[in-house]
């Protein structure tokens, strides 16, 4: 019979939904790793500079509920 290793990778996630931010600040499976805040990293590449957050609340979390 063959044994598996359990392999467990880390798993972060950023988001900027207010919500979102709440519930995982409540979860006991989310560990935040950055606090909600605007980030001071822009772009200057073209149709990647829509795309960037500086402008808007991020929080960072990890997920530790495996």
């Amino acid at each position: 019979m063959p044994r598996f290793k359990h392999v467990v990778e880390t798993e972060f996630k950023s988001t900027s939904h207010p919500a979102m931010i709440g519930h995982r600040i409540k979860s006991d499976k989310w560990a935040m790793t950055r606090k909600p805040g605007h980030t001071n990293k822009t772009s200057s590449k073209g149709v990647l500079k829509a795309a960037v957050s500086s402008r808007r609340l991020t929080a960072s979390f990890e997920y530790i509920g495996y």
